[in-house]
């Protein structure tokens, strides 16, 4: 479970996130195990909310590509198309439909939030990109976040405060997110 805010404000764009890590019940001590949930790829940012196996699965999928562009959203839905077509063909734990008659579409269980130049994007669970002109949150703790972002935008605080502040909230009000803030920024 996790806390993850972008914000653009500014000439200033920043991601954070928690860094507590869950195995279903059990929280890991931040001294024994510190997640990383922001990682860079190419001239973005990327962090993830949901299954940790997407880490694992991402970083054996990229350690083999020279460039990845994220630039956009048809950039990053096709490299969302290319990483499910991945998972369907070399994983085998990786189901092809949600399982849901209300939702015909593949679900991958997690969420995806990329970084860069050109805004904030999510990637849903049913793979819809969609853009945010000034700030988003997924994960957990992500309604307590986006109160918070939506309280303190158009206060005089920087788009890191705001990050900061926002990814705390999710903290102190969802049981399972929680550890050090890490933020990155453009």
């Amino acid at each position: 479970m996790t806390a993850i805010v972008a914000v653009r404000k500014g000439n200033k764009a920043v991601i954070a996130s928690d860094s507590l890590t869950t195995f279903g019940g059990l929280h890991v001590s931040q001294e024994n195990y510190s997640s990383i949930k922001i990682r860079k790829i190419g001239n973005s940012y990327v962090a993830m909310s949901g299954y940790s196996i997407y880490k694992n699965i991402l970083d054996e999928y990229l350690k083999d590509r020279k460039a990845v562009k994220l630039s956009n959203k048809k950039e990053i839905y096709r490299f969302i198309l290319k990483f499910w077509k991945e998972l369907k063909d070399n994983y085998a734990f990786v189901n092809n439909q949600s399982g849901k008659k209300s939702q015909p579409f593949a679900d991958l269980n997690s969420m995806f939030m990329v970084l860069n130049k050109n805004g904030i994007f999510t990637i849903s669970g049913n793979m819809t990109v969609t853009k945010f002109n000034q700030y988003y949150a997924i994960g957990s703790g992500s309604d307590y976040c986006l109160g918070a972002l939506h309280a303190l935008y158009d206060t005089k605080l920087s788009a890191r405060a705001i990050a900061k502040k926002a990814v705390d909230a999710g903290i102190t009000f969802d049981p399972w997110c929680g550890g050090k803030i890490r933020i990155k920024e453009l």
